[in-house]
């Protein structure tokens, strides 16, 4: 009994898991400009290791998420979350705020 439910907890788990949202983590990683951003001063790195910087403050990192189609970051204790998704080739990621989906962040995927 108790290794029936030890395996039902542990496919619940892995079920949150989707390969979807795996994927999606995978697009993130790399550096992304902020379009109509000429002057290069704001531009994301999303690291494997859930870690993000803005390329102007390397020495400043700030944690991100993904869940439930929704990207999830903390810079200095600021917690922002947002609608996701991608397009033109997972090269452009349009980011849609939770609280007003009037704002949105449009960033380019950037060669290495």
């Amino acid at each position: 009994m108790l290794l029936g439910v030890t395996l039902i907890f542990f496919i619940a788990i892995l079920a949150g898991c989707t390969s979807s949202s795996l994927d999606d983590k995978k697009k993130f990683l790399g550096n992304w400009r902020l379009e109509g951003n000429e002057s290069n001063m704001v531009n994301y790195t999303f690291l494997e290791s859930g870690t993000f910087f803005f390329t102007e403050y390397p020495n400043y990192p700030g944690t991100w998420d993904l869940k439930n189609g929704e990207l999830t970051t903390n810079f200095s204790g600021v917690v922002s979350s947002s609608y996701y998704s991608f397009s033109n080739n997972d090269r452009t990621l349009t980011l849609t705020d939770l609280i007003d989906p009037e704002t949105k962040l449009v960033l380019t995927k950037q060669t290495d």
